[in-house]
């Protein structure tokens, strides 16, 4: 076998050539000239593609036209390129725009042939450029394989090209020289392909053993002058072939040497030619029997030759190995018809083997061993007994090559087996195999091995149960059995799924009577008879149950009264399993509300119960629990007491009356009054609370009070008295209510009216006499109010001084119009209006009621000068503080500061400067009046207080401690930088503020530096904002204005 797999690496080695079409391509003498000013703001191009049969496109020359790179001259490729389809054609592309005139435009497809230079010429289409020329030499690139490096006289091996080529590339042609080639003959058929099988005989004809040992030389002309790669093939004498299948016949028996092979070939052998003849055992991957004939020089009748050594059944290969002319040269032995395989079949050796099934049941005789045998002859026959028998029983197979031996009992057997020659089954030493066979049987019959029975809790429970442990024989499956329970009139039951280790069968759920197990092994259903007694069980089990259980429900006691609870129930019970001692749980309930409660009474009495219904739950020794008919304990209706009484004619007197209606209880009543009357009714009563008591039969009481009353008296609600609209108006209004007294009232008021409301009233006191049907008197005083009048506040005068006007507020509550008059003919009809020239001006306001105010102001001037300008910080921090420097020029006589009165303490005043304290942060108004003689002037300015940045001591570098602090670009739209440079790297916080508003709009911490370059990019409203840097050691503003 190591042989033959050399040869088909060495196959493949030789094969081995360029599967794929290839082809080189060449593109040279490139020449365009574009000779006019090109516009170089377009795309001007020139582009060369080669196209190829399968629709590649390869791109071989691109260039940008223009003017500084107009024209090529005799351009060429720096070397080939190779594809692997078959060229067909050329694209030139492209134009080329001129400065002016006539554009160059081209895009031409040219077909083109392989081996041949195609000369291309495109037009361009314009004056203004030469043509474009170009060569391509598109050449095949082809490689050629033999099938072998050895070319036989009278066997084909396959010459291979390149495949995919047109017909007209492959040329073969072959040399016996090296040097001088000719084509091959027609007989070849090579012309146009690209395999060709061919022997030497097909190139050199009838003469070939002249130029055995000798070299014949091929090779493949593509194109005029161009040829593939050279194939050296040994001219070697072909061996004599193979005819036909080898004639085999086979040994008569395994073991013995009597069978051959005889091999028919087609020629003798010649002169000086020797042959070796090989047979190998092809059966497995490695060679079994290798045998050879050496050197033969002639073959026997008819070109044959036997072989008779000894051979084993098997498949085997002939092959050939031939020397000629002399020993050092092997002949051509690789073609199919050197090769031969054949089987030489047998006789095989006997052999045989046994299956077995053992007795099915225990103590059965139903066992079999089945002896299959092969090899051998046929007609097989089989002898058998037990080890302890000195005599074989043989009989011959039922079946050809099969046979079961049947009605065994449990023992070892001894088994033999010769077909028609008595051969029998031998071992490696020729010693007779004598096989060996022990029937098994189970170690037991199927039965119950445990078994428990639990009777039913109570009369017509089906709870009970059956537990069965069954073992012995074969169980279903290795641990389990068939099982049918049944019940004693052979209804059939299904029992809970059984349990394994032990095998486990329970009945639950099952009540009163008689219960039937069978159950049966894997092997009951395997045989029959006799033989079935060991696989199969049956065992009777039989449960009772108790007698009922029941319980009644009687009354022991009544109800007294209405929702009393001394009531008292009995429980009669009987049945069940009693409870030793105590016979009997007992649980009380009530139904509440359709809910039955327990009332936690556990005795068979149940005592200190009110009226309802009840029932009880009584439990027996197996917690069989049995309910009682629901039992209403009943009570008396209610024993109540209804009161009613007779008021007084009038407040005071004593003419009422109380009587007594008395139900429900249980009769007789006892009724006693606080009067100490007895009789249902009681006369000549005051005014007051009177009490009655009843006691029943059952010692049931009931107590209630009556009040004798007397009329209401006259009361007056709901007063509502309205003052005028306006101050010194006559629309004023008294209104109420009256309840109490006896209707119909009369109404007497101090002004004379007898209307029960007034209305158009001014300002004053009034009193109401009023009377009820009775003459009951009421008197009521009332009190209008007067309206406060409508007010204007302004100033009685007030003198400008050089450049000021006064701002005149006549702003009323709820105004609704105004109207200013003054000197030279002034109007004005808003609240505020501005006063700049001397004299008295006038003003009146109209609220939304209709009420009017009035008020004057005169107006004075005085050359004298009063300013009002201060110097304060927009930001600061809580706790520093701030100083508010007066700059007012001219200075004023007096200074007025004006500061807030919340989370402000004041350091220390003067007409120069204030210094304050804030405590909180936030935004405040501080303000300052300047006056001079009769002129004030006031101005004020926010400030925005905030909470100091705490931060590590930096270290002791001496102020300035900020070297740098600035923005840019200020003003910006919000998009700036900031700089800041400190003596020593420190931590900062900066806050940008709106000074409009006092609100910190953006702020951020840094530390680890001494230089900072922080970028802002903000969305921010137009105005001015005050940047503040804070250090450990100091802080400094800049203003930052956002256009």
């Amino acid at each position: 076998m190591r042989k033959y797999l050399f040869i088909l690496v060495l196959l493949a080695a030789v094969f081995s050539i360029q599967a794929q079409e290839r082809y080189s391509v060449y593109l040279s003498g490139l020449t365009y000239n574009a000779h006019e000013n090109i516009k170089n703001s377009t795309t001007s191009h020139l582009r060369i593609d080669l196209i190829c049969a399968d629709g590649t496109v390869n791109t071989l020359f691109f260039h940008d036209i223009n003017d500084d790179n107009r024209s090529q001259t005799n351009w060429a490729m720096g070397a080939p390129i190779t594809v692997t389809s078959r060229p067909v054609q050329m694209r030139t592309e492209g134009f080329v725009n001129f400065s002016s005139g006539t554009d160059a435009d081209y895009d031409e497809y040219t077909n083109i042939n392989i081996c041949d230079v195609n000369n291309i010429y495109v037009d361009d289409h314009s004056p203004r450029m030469d043509g474009i020329w170009y060569d391509v030499k598109v050449t095949p690139l082809l490689s050629i394989g033999a099938s072998d490096n050895l070319l036989p006289d009278n066997d084909k091996i396959t010459l291979t090209a390149t495949s995919g080529f047109p017909g007209s590339v492959y040329n073969w042609e072959y040399s016996l020289d090296g040097f001088n080639f000719n084509p091959f003959p027609a007989a070849a058929n090579s012309a146009g392909n690209s395999t060709v099988n061919v022997s030497l005989t097909d190139l050199v004809g009838g003469s070939p053993l002249t130029v055995i040992k000798k070299n014949t030389f091929i090779r493949n002309r593509t194109c005029s002058g161009l040829y593939s790669n050279y194939l050296t093939l040994n001219n070697r004498l072909s061996s004599p072939h193979i005819v036909g299948q080898p004639v085999v016949t086979p040994n008569k028996c395994y073991g013995e040497s009597n069978g051959t092979v005889m091999i028919t070939f087609d020629r003798a052998l010649i002169q000086d030619e020797l042959l070796n003849i090989i047979i190998d055992d092809v059966r497995g991957a490695t060679i079994g029997y290798h045998g050879s004939a050496i050197n033969l020089t002639q073959l026997g009748a008819g070109n044959t030759y036997t072989w008779n050594t000894e051979i084993s059944p098997g498949s085997y290969q002939i092959s050939l190995v031939g020397k000629y002319p002399d020993p050092g040269v092997s002949t051509y032995t690789q073609a199919p018809a050197h090769f031969a395989q054949f089987n030489f079949a047998g006789p095989d050796p006997l052999t045989y083997s046994t299956t077995k099934r053992d007795v099915y049941c225990h103590n059965g005789s139903d066992a079999t061993i089945t002896v299959n045998a092969s090899g051998g002859n046929g007609n097989f026959q089989v002898g058998y007994k037990k080890t302890q028998e000195s005599t074989y029983n043989w009989v011959a197979f039922a079946a050809a090559k099969t046979h079961t031996l049947s009605g065994l009992d449990t023992g070892t057997y001894n088994i033999r087996v010769r077909d028609k020659f008595d051969c029998m089954m031998n071992d490696a030493s020729g010693n007779e195999v004598i096989g060996t066979v022990f029937i098994n049987q189970p170690a037991d019959s199927v039965h119950v091995d445990n078994a428990q029975t639990i009777n039913p809790l109570a009369f017509g429970y089906t709870d009970g149960s059956i537990r069965a442990i069954l073992t012995g024989g074969t169980p279903v499956g290795g641990n389990s059995y068939d099982l049918q329970w049944t019940r004693e009139d052979g209804t059939v039951l299904t029992p809970d799924p059984a349990t394994t280790n032990p095998f486990t069968t329970q009945m639950k759920n099952i009540g009163n009577g008689k219960y039937i197990l069978v159950a049966t092994d894997a092997n009951y259903a395997l045989t029959s008879g006799a033989n079935t007694n060991g696989c199969i069980t049956r065992d009777t089990f039989t449960l009772v149950e108790p007698p009922p259980l029941v319980v009644t429900v009687s009354e022991y006691h009544f109800v007294s009264c209405k929702n009393a609870a001394d009531g008292k129930l009995y429980a009669q019970a009987q049945g069940g399993i009693e409870i030793p001692i105590f016979r009997y749980k007992y649980k009380w309930y009530r139904n509440d509300n359709g809910v039955w409660a327990d009332i936690q009474q556990t005795d068979s009495i149940a005592v200190n119960l009110k009226a309802g219904q009840y029932k009880i739950i009584i439990t027996d020794k197996n917690n069989i629990d049995k309910e009682s008919l629901p039992f209403t304990l009943v009570e008396p209706t209610l024993l109540t007491l209804s009161l009613s009484s007779t008021p007084l004619n009038c407040n005071g007197s004593n003419n009422g009356t109380a009587s007594a209606v008395i139900n429900g209880g249980t009769l007789p009543y006892h009724l006693e009054w606080t009067t100490g009357d007895t009789t249902a009714t009681i006369t000549n009563l005051a005014q007051g609370n009177y009490k009655a008591f009843v006691t029943d039969i059952r010692n049931c009481q009931v107590e209630e009070q009556i009040k004798v009353t007397s009329p209401n008296p006259v009361q007056i609600n709901n007063m509502i008295v309205k003052s005028p609209t306006c101050y010194k108006g006559t629309d004023g209004v008294i209104s109420y209510s009256v309840s109490g007294g006896t209707l119909p009232y009369t109404y007497n008021w101090s002004n004379g009216a007898t209307a029960a409301t007034q209305n158009n009233l001014p300002a004053g006191n009034y009193t109401l006499t009023l009377l009820d049907s009775k003459n009951c008197p009421l008197v009521q005083a009332f009190t209008v109010k007067e309206t406060p009048p409508v007010v204007i506040t302004l100033p009685p005068a007030a003198t400008l001084c050089v450049g000021q006007a006064y701002a005149a507020d006549a702003t009323i509550p709820k105004g609704m119009t105004y109207q200013w008059t003054g000197p030279n003919g002034y109007a004005a009809i808003d609240p505020k209006v501005s006063l700049s020239n001397e004299g008295v001006y006038y003003v009146t306001a109209v609220n939304t009621d209709g009420c009017v105010g009035k008020d004057t102001i005169t107006i004075t001037r005085s050359n004298a000068t009063v300013a009002a300008e201060m110097l304060v910080s927009t930001q600061a921090f809580t706790n520093d503080v701030v100083t508010i420097v007066n700059i007012s020029n001219p200075a004023p006589e007096k200074v007025q500061w004006l500061l807030p009165t919340g989370n402000v303490s004041i350091v220390s005043t003067s007409d120069e400067f204030a210094e304050v304290k804030f405590s909180d942060t936030g935004r405040y108004i501080i303000g300052m009046k300047t006056m001079v003689g009769t002129c004030e002037n006031t101005v004020s300015h926010p400030i925005t207080i905030m909470q100091a940045q705490e931060f590590d001591e930096p270290g002791t570098a001496n102020s300035p401690f900020v070297k740098e602090f600035t923005a840019g670009p200020n003003p910006s739209s919000g998009q700036f930088t900031v700089k800041i440079t400190l003596e020593e790297a420190a931590a900062i916080k900066l806050r940008l503020i709106d000074l409009n508003t006092g609100v910190v709009v953006n702020q951020q911490l840094q530390n680890g530096s001494k230089q900072y370059q922080l970028p802002y990019n903000l969305r921010l409203t137009t105005g001015v904002y005050s940047l503040i840097l804070e250090t450990a050691k100091e802080y400094r503003i800049i203003k930052v204005v956002i256009l």
